[in-house]
């Protein structure tokens, strides 16, 4: 599998609404477990908990923070190689944030790259 730079996949403020309209969860792999997702504060700590959220309907957005991410939930139960992310539609992923910002437009993800890793 290959690795890859999350930029910002587009299609659909602070804390949890966007200026969008959108409800905004939060992920930094840095961040405690059993986060909310809710602020930086308490972001989820996994991208996969984030998606999560997103199938569920408790988010149309995630902002995710600096570092690499790599999924661990395998597709096929048994079979360790069919770990992937899968992103629902109708949901938006921002990746290239420090982990503090109030809005999409203070994201600097050459500064702060998002990184989604194939690498098993």
């Amino acid at each position: 599998m290959r690795s890859g730079t999350l930029v910002g996949i587009v299609a659909a403020g602070v804390a949890s609404t966007s200026a969008f309209g959108g409800t905004v969860r939060f992920v930094d792999a840095s961040a405690a477990p059993r986060g909310d997702g809710r602020t930086w504060a308490t972001a989820f700590d996994s991208l996969e908990v984030g998606i999560a959220a997103l199938v569920a309907g408790e988010a149309t957005e995630l902002w995710v923070a600096q570092g690499t991410y790599v999924p661990t939930e395998p597709s096929e139960p048994g079979t360790p190689r069919s770990v992937q992310f899968v992103l629902p539609a109708g949901g938006t992923i921002y990746g290239g944030f420090a982990g503090d910002e109030q809005s999409l437009e203070e994201r600097d993800w050459t500064s702060h790259p998002t990184i989604l890793s194939g690498d098993l």
